[in-house]
């Protein structure tokens, strides 16, 4: 669709944009999967200097299309550089690499959560895939920790929300591969519910002002309750709690 703004920009629909720009940047992948990584750099780089260049809300959309659009051609590099069992690996990691890079240089708070997420969901998927399952409860731990960092320890730094706000949605969702049938999958909800009781615990003595807090009878009645909950309930119940 195309429209013309009250500025007299003319602008097209974003999902049609982003659908046009997607369609031609499938044509600059490149048969050897070493030169595909040109055009996907190239766009990031058009993104990022005409995000930080524009302000009008067209160009900030089409900077977050293109950077899209980049991402998506940098993954399927990713995947045909290694191939087979480690596709999924390659393409985990070079989502997390992007990741670092981008979020520093991409100003953009949307931008800044999308990428994160996509890290996330895109380390899941090859855990799930490989059946690496102990280290979905080592992922719940980072993000936790990720979480925690930003807004307990640096509320004050805004750049650092939209990654506290991407761990927090990655926090349950993680979880959810928890609950997937054993039939199917290997995975144990216990040592989340091991994890998630400790941030427990600690979260009550940041709340209280230090660990000295726990000499009082409150805090003693608050632990016990934490795990007991933890024996008889599911770890989204205390993930829940925690948030």
């Amino acid at each position: 669709m195309v429209c013309q703004s009250f500025d007299g920009f003319w602008c097209l629909d974003s999902d049609s944009l982003f659908w046009h720009l997607f369609r031609g940047g499938g044509g600059l992948i490149s048969d050897n999967p070493i030169m595909a990584l040109l055009p996907g750099l190239l766009l990031f780089g058009a993104a990022t200097l005409l995000r930080r260049t524009q302000s009008h809300l067209f160009w900030v959309k089409l900077a977050l299309a293109i950077s899209t659009l980049a991402h998506g051609l940098i993954l399927i590099d990713a995947a045909n550089l290694w191939g087979g069992e480690m596709a999924g690996g390659s393409v985990a990691i070079a989502s997390i690499l992007l990741c670092l890079v981008l979020y520093p240089l991409y100003d953009d708070d949307s931008h800044r959560f999308l990428s994160c997420l996509l890290a996330v969901v895109c380390l899941s998927v090859w855990m799930l895939i490989n059946d690496f399952w102990p280290l979905i409860h080592l992922e719940l731990l980072v993000e936790l920790i990720l979480l925690s960092v930003v807004f307990m320890y640096r509320p004050n730094l805004w750049v650092l929300r939209p990654l506290g706000c991407a761990m927090a949605i990655a926090v349950p969702g993680t979880l959810m591969l928890t609950l997937l049938p054993a039939d199917q999958f290997s995975a144990v909800g216990w040592p989340a519910k091991v994890v998630l009781t400790l941030c427990l615990i600690w979260l009550y003595q940041w709340l209280a002002g230090g660990w000295k807090a726990f000499r009082s009878e409150p805090m003693v009645i608050a632990v016990l309750a934490a795990v007991c909950l933890a024996a008889v309930t599911t770890p989204e119940v205390l993930a829940a709690l925690g948030l």
